[in-house]
């Protein structure tokens, strides 16, 4: 009897052993921040920079400020704001299209625009708009 009892607990322990984990995955609470600071990204946005499609199209930074020239004039300049990751309540995003980078801000006077950071090194930027606009937008420093 004792052997059969034996034998019974390393059955059960190799059952027990062997039994797949059924407990659903936790969610692990990562930073949605991803990159440096904000401020650091303003310091890479300053300059000029002209657009990859459109050779006669240049966005400028100068602090807080962007200018659009279009052929050597000013179309539009407007105050930004940048932010390590996409505020929900300034660009109306949800969590299938929310930043996990960088964005800015136009504050423009027929309303804000909130702007998608796709790549920015000191050589090349590449944003798209939060609105339901797919133009994704390149510029190369100059």
């Amino acid at each position: 009897m004792n052997k059969h009892n034996c034998y019974l607990i390393a059955l059960l322990f190799f059952v027990i052993a062997c039994k797949p984990n059924t407990k659903p995955a936790v969610a692990q609470n990562k930073p949605l921040v991803t990159g440096p600071p904000a401020g650091d990204l303003l310091e890479v946005l300053q300059g000029r920079w002209q657009n990859e499609q459109d050779t006669a199209y240049f966005i400028e930074f100068s602090g807080n400020r962007m200018k659009r020239i279009e052929h050597d004039s000013v179309s539009e300049g407007c105050n930004i704001k940048v932010y390590i990751d996409c505020p929900a309540d300034l660009c109306k995003v949800d969590s299938l299209t929310a930043s996990e980078g960088w964005c800015f801000v136009e504050m423009r006077e027929n309303g804000d625009r909130c702007m998608q950071i796709l790549n920015c090194d000191t050589e090349h930027l590449q944003f798209r708009p939060l609105d339901g606009d797919s133009l994704i937008l390149s510029f190369k420093k100059i």
